[in-house]
């Protein structure tokens, strides 16, 4: 478990935009690595994505093609830039799928891990939910 604790140490040092989000709000969890191992074993390609932090929004995908990022969002059209936490946690375009509140750890919210004493069946749900988030997303491109 010590690897996976260096592991997730040097992942929040990277000059990435999640690590430097991350940075300051999240510890590692051995319940919550453990719980997102199982899932990304588990699982598909978009589950997968949302855990290591490749699925993006909308608005990465404009930046991405050297484009203008639209100041409203294609999904719900909304004043806002599409960026994954709205398109995840607010956009009306994905309200049938979302749990009902927006968890408080970042962690979860960005990536999907479940949070520490979180039941499997619940992270599962969020997970779901994010992951066709992401589906979305791609198709729309």
């Amino acid at each position: 478990e010590s690897w996976r604790r260096k592991l997730f140490h040097d992942f929040l040092q990277q000059d990435r935009r999640d690590s430097r989000s991350l940075r300051q709000v999240a510890q590692y969890d051995t319940f919550s690595c453990r719980l997102a191992r199982t899932f990304y074993e588990e699982s598909g390609n978009h589950v997968r994505s949302v855990l290591v932090g490749a699925a993006l929004s909308t608005a990465v995908y404009h930046r991405i093609r050297k484009e203008v990022v639209p100041a409203f969002c294609k999904w719900c059209g909304q004043s806002v830039h599409a960026d994954w936490e709205h398109l995840v946690w607010h956009c009306e375009f994905f309200r049938q799928t979302r749990p009902a509140s927006i968890p408080q750890d970042f962690l979860t919210r960005r990536l999907g891990w479940p949070a520490n004493g979180q039941n499997k069946a619940a992270a599962a749900v969020l997970l779901h939910h994010m992951a066709l988030v992401r589906q979305h997303v791609l198709e729309g491109f």
